[in-house]
């Protein structure tokens, strides 16, 4: 069954209206709490929902199901996870069948860095709906953040049996392969996200800093400059795109990326020994033998992690 959120709540409407009489109000205020087609701003709906909460004793158990989940998502996007747990968990005690409760909360769960908890709730979605694409994605990215790689590996090609366009799975799977040292796979995969997805600002991110270390910096730069231009604004991405260029002997543009990676991040020793090379390139010894040194500082091994680059 299609999982967006239109056909979800769509599914949830149609329930509403066959569970027979309910309260005026409580029917009204569950309607705007639910907020088909975004009809109502987001403050409303959100007041909507505490106010069936509020009366519950007008409302079904599942009028509460619909609510304490509609407000749980809406502290999940806020970043309030406790508030998400606890709304997440209402609702699961009320329909403990309800896959997408139990996959949010493990969301919640995961961005706690309570991966136990996550995968544990991932893996309950999974048992209610085994057809739910998104918990065995979610499983996966939790084991991957566990440095459990050849377990994530099994969830994100699951995943893709299921659904073989999840641009996100493919993504994933490439970071794992990534971790566990296999260049030419998370290549493969991250094209293939980037072929599904073309705005996938992350899976060009890691196609670039793939192809800077293997030395081809014209591929590098294309998918650098995807990167960034569908949103990658980060350091990782500019430090990536800097040792293309410092790869390329582009001394110049490669201080200029370095520059821009740590504004963001002042104590990224990849950027900072890279600029630190690019310097000494550009005859700016002072300048150079300080950063390299700063890099130094933060990462013993710098310059072996370079000379495994190519670059010394």
């Amino acid at each position: 069954m299609p999982r967006t959120a239109h056909v979800l709540w769509a599914a949830i409407a149609a329930v509403l209206l066959a569970c027979g009489p309910v309260r005026a109000d409580v029917a009204e205020d569950l309607g705007r709490c639910i907020n088909l087609d975004a009809e109502f701003p987001p403050d409303v709906a959100f007041n909507a929902c505490n106010d069936v909460i509020n009366n519950a004793s007008g409302a079904t158990e599942r009028d509460l199901t619909f609510a304490y989940s509609k407000r749980g998502k809406t502290y999940l996007d806020k970043g309030d996870y406790k508030r998400a747990i606890a709304d997440y968990t209402k609702a699961i005690e009320n329909s403990p069948d309800d896959a997408v409760a139990y996959n949010n909360r493990g969301i919640a769960y995961a961005a706690k860095a309570d991966y136990d908890h996550a995968v544990a709730d991932f893996e309950s979605a999974i048992a209610i709906d085994p057809a739910f694409v998104k918990p065995l994605n979610n499983r996966g990215a939790t084991r991957l953040k566990k440095g459990e790689y050849d377990a994530a590996i099994e969830d994100f090609d699951r995943a893709i049996g299921v659904q073989p366009a999840y641009a996100g799975a493919f993504a994933n799977r490439a970071e794992a392969w990534l971790k566990k040292g296999d260049y030419a796979r998370a290549e493969s995969d991250y094209a293939a996200a980037t072929r599904l997805n073309a705005d996938m600002e992350g899976a060009w991110s890691g196609l670039c800093w793939i192809r800077a270390v293997a030395g081809d910096p014209q591929a590098a730069m294309e998918a650098c400059d995807k990167a960034i231009g569908t949103g990658a604004h980060t350091a990782s991405t500019y430090d990536s795109r800097a040792l293309a260029h410092l790869k390329a002997g582009r001394a110049d543009a490669a201080i200029a990326d370095y520059d821009a990676a740590l504004h963001i991040d002042p104590k990224l020793a990849n950027a900072l020994y890279g600029r630190g090379l690019a310097k000494l390139r550009r005859g700016k010894t002072s300048s150079g033998e300080e950063d390299i040194a700063a890099a130094k500082a933060l990462r013993i091994d710098i310059a072996e992690v370079f000379a495994r680059y190519g670059v010394q």
